[in-house]
């Protein structure tokens, strides 16, 4: 019997829209307030770790989801959908794997943007008909003890969460997905893999 975590998912969808979001216009047009600097960093950062210019952020609901949409001016706008959970590692794994096989969130999102775009179209320079699109799952489970402790109990469990497998990996393919994994204080952990990541931490803004 596996205890539960506790933790959230975070699902990311970016799309290459147009060569540029002029993003006054596009504020005005949709009603967002633009921030003064950068998103906050959760720790203390130097001053340079910001963007210049930072993007525009529309609180929105997908389903039953907190979400957000950022447009950047480089022509780039995301979809963020965070979910909590309380689960245990079996049905942990069950969900990413079962995230990863949705395709349907990258139609849902590219409706609704596209639908938010139309009513401020004069503020994109040169927009593209076709959109390429990125997509990324971050999972972050909330430490209840050090990130040793976590890859020794459950650095399996990780590795088919990152691999999105149902099945349990091969001792080599989890040593090198695990290998790759990074920490700065003991009780947190970052494990990375090509669209998802595992963090052990306290969650980010």
């Amino acid at each position: 019997m596996y205890p539960a975590v506790n933790g959230s998912i975070r699902q990311i969808v970016l799309f290459d829209v147009a060569d540029e979001i002029r993003l006054d216009r596009l504020g005005h047009a949709l009603g967002i307030m633009a921030l003064d600097r950068g998103p906050a960093f959760p720790r203390n950062t130097p001053d340079y770790v910001r963007f210049e210019r930072p993007p525009l952020v529309e609180p929105m609901t997908v389903g039953n989801f907190e979400a957000r949409a950022k447009y950047y001016h480089y022509g780039v706008v995301s979809l963020e959908i965070d979910q909590q959970f309380s689960l245990d590692w079996p049905e942990l794994i069950e969900r990413s794997v079962a995230l990863l096989a949705d395709t349907s969130l990258e139609q849902r999102a590219m409706e609704l943007l596209r639908s938010r775009l139309e009513q401020a179209s004069d503020a994109l320079v040169n927009p593209y008909r076709d959109w390429l699109d990125e997509d990324y799952v971050i999972i972050t489970v909330l430490p209840e003890g050090t990130a040793a402790e976590l890859l020794a109990q459950h650095g399996r469990q990780i590795a088919q969460i990152i691999r999105g497998e149902n099945r349990a990996l091969s001792d080599g393919e989890m040593q090198e997905i695990l290998s790759a994994s990074l920490s700065y204080y003991p009780n947190d952990l970052l494990v990375a893999g090509w669209s998802v990541a595992f963090i052990y931490d306290t969650p980010a803004a």
